[in-house]
């Protein structure tokens, strides 16, 4: 969980949430029940990103927060998707305003990651809560008493090989913000979407050109 957390949930973060101070000695589980279970009243749709074709879904809720969701395909199988999303070393370059990313705490299948992001004038920092089953899924959370409550979930699932790229995976990643004090729920939306799918353009582009170095590798001379 490195760079699809830093072009997904940490852009979508980066002008909303202050640090919220967790530690693993009192860590509780990450619940993404009322993610993982279908919406209701959800609004859905397809949107080409560049060759690929995103399905993105929303739903906004005073009571429960607000929804964002979307799901695409990579042509690489699950091992490498999950390689892929799990490097951190040029989030900065793909993301606005992120300044540094570091892991704090770690433990088997879980960590601490902090984020450091500047907003205008500010510099936040984002403390978040990651559990990791490698190479299925990820579930992260972030908390403040002041703002409220962030969590999600990253799910690798085996897609149907294609005949001419070859191995495929879907990936499906999904947020809920529960804000404590109410915000403009459409305008919200409208900016999880810009940076999810800003953000997934970002990815797919890194896919591409990893498979290209693949590809150009074994003509390359040894030095």
């Amino acid at each position: 969980m490195r760079r699809v957390a830093g072009l997904l949930f940490l852009a979508a973060l980066a002008c909303a949430v202050t640090t919220a101070a967790n530690e693993l000695a009192a860590w509780e589980p990450i619940d993404t029940a009322s993610l993982e279970a279908p919406w209701p009243r959800q609004l859905e749709r397809e949107i080409e990103v560049g060759r690929e074709n995103v399905v993105w879904r929303q739903r906004g809720s005073r009571k429960e927060g607000i929804f964002a969701g979307i799901r695409f395909q990579v042509p690489v199988d699950r091992p490498r998707a999950w390689e892929l999303a799990n490097d951190y070393s040029d989030v900065g370059s793909h993301t606005e305003g992120i300044r540094s990313v570091r892991v704090i705490d770690e433990a088997p299948g879980r960590r601490r990651v902090l984020v450091e992001a500047a907003v205008l004038w500010i510099t936040l920092r984002l403390d978040f809560e990651i559990e990791e089953r490698e190479p299925e899924s990820m579930r992260f959370r972030l908390r403040n008493p002041e703002i409220g409550q962030y969590t999600g979930y990253c799910r690798f699932e085996p897609a149907e090989p294609n005949p001419q790229s070859g191995p495929a995976t879907i990936i499906e990643f999904a947020t809920q913000f529960k804000p404590v004090r109410p915000i403009p729920v459409g305008l919200a939306l409208l900016a999880e979407r810009m940076v999810l799918l800003r953000g997934v353009r970002a990815f797919l582009e890194t896919v591409d050109k990893s498979k290209a170095k693949a590809i150009l590798h074994p003509m390359c001379p040894v030095v």
